[in-house]
């Protein structure tokens, strides 16, 4: 019944953009056994549904239904394609920061993008980048993408060095970074919201 009620009032509210994808998954979901699933996974299911529509300002994605008590110590930014880890809140994960991701849990970054792209609606790639670097701080969301094992995060890096992490930063840690007269992006003097760091030697910018 929740799914029937979230298909009805998704196409009352967007019949222009409606389409077939869309449809055909709303008809997977109904033979799928929903009543299996604990709440976090029947909340992604249709957030899976919503990105059919291909529209980046309808999610079905909020903090409440993604939040975790705890978050995972990075931060992550794509530059040129190529997916770094950017802050650490921890001395001892500071060696990994500016280091290039090669895959995660073994998948390649390009898989996991491909893979990701029908779990969000975005509007070109950098806009999928962005959302996906935010994203991988929170563990329901990397579990679901089968990125990590009950919250544990495979990282291997293109030099070979291999990371395990866990989630274990209060969520509400949260703090805002500002880049200023960046070499790399050439972005000045714009915030962007990251995990805290105590000391900007724990940053990659």
């Amino acid at each position: 019944k929740d799914l029937q009620y979230f298909y009805k009032t998704v196409i009352e509210s967007y019949p222009c953009v409606i389409n077939e994808q869309f449809t055909d998954y709303y008809k997977s979901l109904e033979k799928e056994n929903l009543d299996s699933l604990n709440k976090d996974e029947f909340t992604f299911r249709l957030q899976c549904l919503i990105s059919k529509l291909h529209d980046s300002h309808s999610s079905f994605l909020n903090i409440n239904s993604i939040y975790s008590n705890e978050l995972y110590p990075l931060a992550f930014k794509f530059i040129d394609k190529e997916l770094i880890v950017i802050a650490t809140s921890e001395d001892t994960l500071k060696k990994y920061v500016g280091k290039i991701i090669e895959n995660i849990n073994n998948y390649s970054i390009n898989d996991i993008l491909n893979n990701f792209s029908n779990f969000v609606g975005y509007e070109n790639h950098i806009h999928l980048e962005n959302m996906l670097s935010m994203l991988l701080r929170f563990p329901k969301v990397t579990d679901y993408l089968k990125l990590s094992d009950f919250g544990l995060l495979k990282i291997k890096f293109k030099d070979n060095s291999i990371m395990n992490c866990k989630p274990r930063i209060p969520a509400e840690m949260i703090y805002n970074i500002a880049e200023t007269n960046n070499s790399i992006t050439n972005i000045n003097d714009k915030n962007f919201s990251y995990k805290i760091v105590d000391s900007l030697d724990l940053c990659y910018f």
